[in-house]
């Protein structure tokens, strides 16, 4: 399907902080009577994987009455479909959760549905994914062990790691280790720093990544280019930076030893200059001594020019 600029337009004022958060009324659109044209704009979100995002604005726009009645149910099936996948995570995750307590071992959960859970005003406004497990390496065959004791299998097709009970059950992703090149020491401290999430996210208390690490995470994954063209990634680093409970001088220090410096100080200026917002004072451009200023100024306006052309 080729790309319609009105669309695409639209669905980014949409998918933006404010909008999900419903700070700040987003006009009809122009297209609102022309049930087609909404059917290319989620056929759009599908592409970016935020159906869900959409339909929960939708849901709370002051004109939802006015939209084609036939979207309106699309909207309504694609919110049951999201509660039903979060109790089935809930599920899940309490499954795992005994299996690797039976073999004594050690998991932090991230993923999707902490990010939803810990970091979004309702939690059905995050997209859910697949069950993402931190692994110590040490620890790795224990935990493949356990997965085999309640009838998880490797799926072969997805690459190493990815784990399932069968057709239609969640995936869970191992993963052997938190920082892709990091001493045995300070993944210990990842596992020191995590908190525990409970009741009404999960059925049992689960660790989870503290959200120093949380934003760590989510920089690791930006270092594939394509990952900020994502608007729920992008989402996902405005609620965590925004959440203030980064610590940013632990932060600085763990980006520094991993060489994601400059990948931060890029995420960082995208999300001022293209996504509103708004930073904590300490990290703000002119206090953040994390790149070069000039190397900076070339890499945003170098990357966000590929990244328009793309």
């Amino acid at each position: 399907m080729a790309k319609d600029p009105v669309l695409l337009s639209y669905l980014f004022l949409m998918l933006k902080p404010k909008s999900v958060q419903f700070e700040t009324e987003i006009e009809e659109p122009t297209f609102l009577p022309d049930i087609l044209r909404w059917k290319e704009f989620f056929q759009h979100a599908g592409g970016l994987g935020a159906q869900e995002q959409v339909a929960y604005v939708l849901q709370g726009v002051s004109w939802k009455n006015k939209i084609p009645d036939p979207i309106q149910a699309e909207i309504e099936l694609i919110i049951v479909r999201q509660k039903l996948r979060f109790s089935i995570l809930q599920r899940e995750i309490d499954w795992v959760l005994d299996l690797f307590n039976e073999t004594k071992v050690s998991a932090i959960f991230t993923g999707s549905f902490d990010l939803g859970s810990r970091f979004y005003s309702n939690r059905l406004s995050r997209p859910l994914g697949d069950i993402e497990l931190i692994i110590l390496p040490n620890l790795t065959l224990l935990a493949k062990v356990a997965l085999g004791k309640g009838n998880y299998r490797l799926k072969t097709e997805m690459g190493e790691g990815i784990f399932s009970r069968g057709l239609g059950a969640p995936n869970v992703a191992l993963r052997n280790g938190f920082l892709f090149e990091s001493p045995n020491h300070e993944e210990e401290l990842v596992f020191e720093r995590a908190h525990v999430l409970g009741a009404p996210h999960v059925l049992k208390r689960i660790s989870v990544l503290s959200p120093t690490d949380v934003f760590i995470d989510l920089i690791q994954k930006g270092q594939n280019r394509a990952t900020f063209k994502q608007p729920i990634y992008l989402n996902d680093l405005h609620f965590v930076v925004s959440s203030n409970g980064v610590n940013w001088v632990e932060a600085e220090r763990i980006l520094k030893g991993n060489k994601l410096l400059s990948v931060a100080d890029f995420a960082l200026e995208m999300l001022t200059q293209n996504w509103g917002t708004q930073l904590p004072s300490e990290i703000q451009t002119q206090n953040r001594n994390w790149t070069n200023p000039i190397r900076r100024k070339l890499l945003f306006r170098g990357m966000k020019t590929r990244l328009e052309l793309e």
